[in-house]
This record gives structure tokens, C-alpha cells and sequence, in this order.
């Protein structure tokens, strides 16, 4: 049986919002009546946006609020080597391919992105043909 973890992970963008704070106590508090781990991994890889000292103010006010995760704390930034590594492997079996859409793109675009079973639909203009990339019939 699989191991549940769950994770926190502020954008030290800025000050701790108050709706991400309440997120971050719901979903520990959660993970707490469950026995689930808690990890923390910090997502600083905006890099122009990421603001100095507002990593550790976060990981301030969270223990304020009684969190507690395991050590140490995950940094995106500095698991590089790790994501490429999967996109490679990805790449490598035809799973992955490079798409220059934005998110405004696919917002104009009108389309949900999953079907009512959870598959993806969207399909990029540059995705290559193949059975998991053709579209779907509308309704």
C-alpha cells in the first residue's frame, strides 16, 4: 500500500496570504487526523517575483500557526538536475514535447482542458500525432 504524503508549498513572492495560510492549516490539519507525512517544498523558481526573506518569513508564520513538516525543506530551485532527468525520460518515450502555447492561449482557445473522464483534450498545435493527442469529439 502506497505511503499518502501531502505538501505545503509557498511562492516566497511576497507576504503569507491569508487564504494560503488558511489552505496550508486545512490540508496539514487533514494530513494530521489521517497519519499522512508532511512535506515542505518551497516553489521558487519565479525567479524576478521572489522577494528576499519572504521564504523564511512563510516558514515563520507557518510554525506560528503550529505546522510542523519533515526536514528538510524541498526546494524547487534546487532540484533541477532531478526534473530534467524526467523530462528526459519522458521526451525519450514520446510523452512529452516542447509547446510555446501560453495559458492565455488555451484560455482563448474556449476548451476545457479534461474530458468528463479525466483525459486531457487539449491538444497544442505542436503535439505529435499520435492516439493520445488526436481530438476528441465535442458534444
Amino acid at each position: 500500500m502506497a505511503e499518502n504524503i501531502t505538501r505545503l508549498a509557498p511562492s516566497p513572492t511576497g507576504a503569507l496570504h491569508l487564504g494560503n495560510a488558511r489552505t496550508f492549516l486545512i490540508n496539514y490539519l487533514l494530513a494530521e487526523t489521517r497519519g499522512w507525512r508532511v512535506v515542505m517544498r518551497v516553489e521558487d523558481l519565479d525567479g524576478p517575483r521572489v522577494k528576499a526573506g519572504a521564504n523564511d518569513q512563510a516558514l515563520d508564520d507557518l510554525h506560528w500557526l503550529g505546522l510542523r513538516w519533515e526536514e528538510p525543506v524541498v526546494y524547487q530551485s534546487q532540484r533541477e538536475l532531478i526534473y530534467q532527468a524526467a523530462l528526459e525520460q519522458l521526451i525519450g518515450i514520446g510523452a512529452a514535447y516542447p509547446c510555446t502555447c501560453s495559458r492565455k492561449d488555451i484560455e482563448l482557445a474556449g476548451i476545457e482542458l479534461l474530458d468528463k473522464e479525466g483525459k486531457l483534450i487539449w491538444n497544442a498545435p505542436q503535439a505529435p500525432e499520435t492516439p493520445q493527442t488526436q481530438p476528441t469529439a465535442g458534444p
